[in-house]
């Protein structure tokens, strides 16, 4: 039942993602990967893809996360050397 699936999920409101890519749903949002590999998608910049971000998760689906980027980003590219730094804009 519904009330059994809310009341089992213990998963932390905000989770480090891996941004896999546009969502398969809804190409205007992302799709990524928390740690321990359930899907969150949320809306942001494709620019993204690639990195570990910060989501703050808003909701939890039969097999899927929602949720939105918090200002707390991490941004580590996956393809950038880690002593390089991003942009500040």
């Amino acid at each position: 039942s519904s009330s059994r699936e809310s009341a089992s999920w213990t998963s932390p409101p905000r989770r480090d993602s891996l941004v896999e890519g546009p969502s398969h749903k809804d190409p205007d949002e992302l799709c990524g990967r928390t740690e321990n590999n359930r899907i969150v998608n949320f809306s942001g910049s494709h620019d993204l893809t690639g990195m570990f971000v910060d989501v703050l998760v808003t909701g939890a689906l039969p097999n899927s996360l929602r949720g939105k980027l918090t200002t707390n980003n991490l941004h580590t590219d996956l393809n950038r050397p880690q002593n390089q730094t991003l942009p500040v804009s």
